[in-house]
């Protein structure tokens, strides 16, 4: 929750091999967040990790007076 920074990519990172085995397909990594800092970024960047923000659109409806 909040803003992603580095240690969320270094977080992914670690998860990222202890999943990657020899023989098994490449692991890839996705941070979701609800924004990331500039170093996160550049840091994913670097490990081929997707960084994907969220986004809450709220809308109201009347129900009684």
């Amino acid at each position: 929750a909040g803003t992603a920074d580095r240690d969320a990519i270094g977080q992914i990172i670690s998860y990222m091999g202890d999943l990657q085995t020899d023989d098994s397909a490449k692991v890839r990594g996705i941070v979701v967040a609800g924004d990331f800092s500039p170093r996160a970024i550049s840091a994913a960047r670097a490990a081929n990790i997707s960084l994907r923000k969220y986004i809450f659109n709220f809308s109201f409806e009347q129900v009684s007076k």
